[in-house]
């Protein structure tokens, strides 16, 4: 497990990842911040998180489904490229197997 974090490329990445979500978290808090300013109401701020979560649980599912079908394709894109070139390693032009026949 230690030999992970002694990559370069994983360190870069958890940098870049712990900046990524510091980023998200602030302008969460931003627009929180911005909309009580505006409004100086936290009924609104209440409404407007319930709605920020619900469009998560409900495009969460559309973006896994999206994922699924593409992971899918490309699984049985890859299978057929594999098959076409098993048959032409296989066979010669004479569609007879390889070594199967005397010259």
């Amino acid at each position: 497990m230690f030999k992970t974090f002694l990559n370069f490329n994983f360190r870069w990445f958890v940098l870049a990842k712990i900046i990524s979500t510091f980023g998200v978290g602030v302008s969460t808090v931003g627009a929180n911040w911005c909309l009580i300013d505006r409004t100086n109401c936290s009924h609104l701020l209440g409404i407007m998180v319930d709605l920020n979560v619900l469009a998560g649980f409900l495009a969460s599912p559309i973006i896994v489904g999206f994922v699924i079908i593409l992971i899918v394709s490309l699984i049985i894109i890859s299978l057929l490229i594999f098959i076409n070139r098993s048959k032409e390693i296989l066979y010669n032009d004479t569609g007879d197997m390889r070594g199967d026949h005397i010259e």
